[in-house]
């Protein structure tokens, strides 16, 4: 798969609370910045407003924590997943994996997930250069 080893760790899934936004912010800031092929539009206090006062207030967040906290979490509205980032120092060991799983397992009909062109680790779970696809819809 690309030439990537991955390991697979246990992660706690659970839905997040308020007063975690700043430690959310921080896993997207700290993802997003490994997408060097856009812009670093905001700060990291920017990203913790926009956490705290959009995210958790119009979406359901599911975070992974393992024993150091937060590594992973996903926002989700709907069927549309609206971001989903994993702490780089965690990034192939499953828990992005695990939030999907997660979220299929739910009953929703469908997850939609925007995929940025030069994603390689979206690449490598949808399988797909698409940039809108679906990545689980439900037959049932």
């Amino acid at each position: 798969m690309l030439g990537l080893e991955l390991i697979t760790m246990a992660f706690k899934l659970r839905r997040a609370t308020a007063s975690e936004a700043d430690a959310i912010a921080d896993v997207y800031s700290a993802s997003f910045r490994l997408l060097t092929f856009l812009p670093i539009l905001h700060t990291i206090d920017e990203y913790r407003w926009f956490i705290a006062n959009v995210i958790l207030k119009e979406c359901e967040v599911t975070v992974a924590e393992d024993e150091n906290g937060i590594v992973a979490f996903l926002a989700r509205k709907g069927e549309e997943v609206h971001l989903l980032y994993t702490r780089p120092d965690r990034i192939g060991m499953g828990a992005g994996t695990h939030l999907i799983d997660a979220s299929k397992a739910s009953g929703i009909a469908a997850l939609e997930l925007w995929n940025p062109p030069r994603s390689l680790s979206l690449l490598r779970l949808a399988r797909t250069p698409s940039e809108i696809f679906v990545i689980y819809q439900n037959t049932r």
